[in-house]
């Protein structure tokens, strides 16, 4: 499973190189863009169906916007896994709070009861104890 900091890093890495992508093209060539279907996993540039031009031309553009979307495919893709993760962390972490604060008030049910069957003198030296800090337990 990818971690968050890196699914993060992944995705701010891809969000730059669209960004860069976009800025390198002129506004005509961004309206090409609308172009692009998507096939299943395949994408298609109806703009370029008979063309096989690879270079700078217009259909260099062209494959250059259909790498573009799959590149928003694949950011697309890692932000859906990152979400399923923290869905999944923050559905552990709940379980786990709910346990410890069952936790918490079962010893505390505890404490009432042993305080209540506790001498007051033996109180009084715990009390005593605790506000003087950690003290190490003799050995019995």
């Amino acid at each position: 499973m990818i971690s968050r900091r890196k699914a993060h890093h992944v995705i701010m890495e891809i969000q730059n190189a669209i960004l860069n992508r976009r800025c390198s093209l002129r506004p005509e060539q961004l309206n090409k863009s609308k172009k692009v279907l998507f096939h299943g996993s395949r994408s298609v540039d109806t703009s370029r169906r008979n063309s096989s031009v690879k270079g700078p031309g217009p259909g260099g553009t062209s494959q250059m916007i259909a790498i573009d979307s799959k590149i928003e495919q694949a950011m697309d893709l890692v932000k859906t896994h990152l979400m399923f993760a923290v869905r999944e962390e923050v559905e552990v972490l709940r379980a786990k709070i709910i346990e410890l604060e069952t936790t918490v008030l079962q010893l505390e049910a505890e404490n009432a009861v042993l305080r209540e069957h506790v001498p007051a003198e033996i109180l009084n030296k715990l009390s005593l104890q605790i506000a003087q800090g950690p003290v190490a337990t003799a050995a019995v």
